[in-house]
């Protein structure tokens, strides 16, 4: 045997298509019902009738699974851009439509992501990446449309969000400066 042996790593198959939906659609469920802490890829597997091995080729760890099942699940879309023409309207929309903060699904499953997003840092910035940070681009056009309509002064900021809302920036929000108390409230 000679030492010209390839040394690239071996690509992974993709899971793609409808095999990954459901996958992922099992791994929300399994969330939804069990919380971060006790979701396992074998739970995971048993609920979407796929084999772990089907799951580790495409997701190297529980974190990676998890934030891509809730960045993309249909349970827990990223919502479409909305422009209603008023900041009320698309405040409503954001918050009302599938996905929103009236629907079950999304909020069991961010109950269940809670405290784990504290604990494990993996989780923290896979979610960081992946879930919030459109998320956040998103409201951040709605506010700034709001602004660029004089509904808003540009130097508004949210009596109950723990800090100023992030403004359009280059660089990815971080969830620990979000999670941190706001020690008084102006108006």
């Amino acid at each position: 045997m000679t030492g010209t042996a390839e040394t690239t790593p071996r690509q992974r198959p993709r899971v793609e298509g409808d095999r990954e939906e459901q996958i992922l659609e099992a791994t929300v469920d399994v969330l939804a019902d069990l919380g971060y802490d006790r979701v396992t890829m074998d739970a995971v597997a048993t609920a979407a009738k796929a084999s772990k091995a089907t799951l580790y080729r495409r997701w190297s760890t529980k974190a990676d699974l998890v934030v891509d099942a809730i960045s993309r699940a249909k349970g827990c879309p990223v919502p479409e851009d909305v422009d209603t023409g008023s900041l009320r309207g698309d405040l409503i929309r954001l918050s009302c439509d599938e996905g929103g903060f009236t629907d079950d699904l999304p909020m069991s499953v961010m109950a269940g992501l809670l405290t784990a997003l504290h604990r494990d840092p993996d989780l923290q910035r896979a979610f960081q990446e992946r879930f919030l940070a459109p998320r956040i681009a998103l409201t951040n056009r709605v506010y700034e449309r709001a602004v660029e309509r004089g509904e808003i002064a540009p130097t508004w900021t949210c009596p109950c969000c723990p800090r100023p809302f992030p403004r359009s920036s280059s660089t990815t929000p971080s969830f620990s400066a979000w999670s941190r108390p706001r020690t008084s409230f102006s108006v």
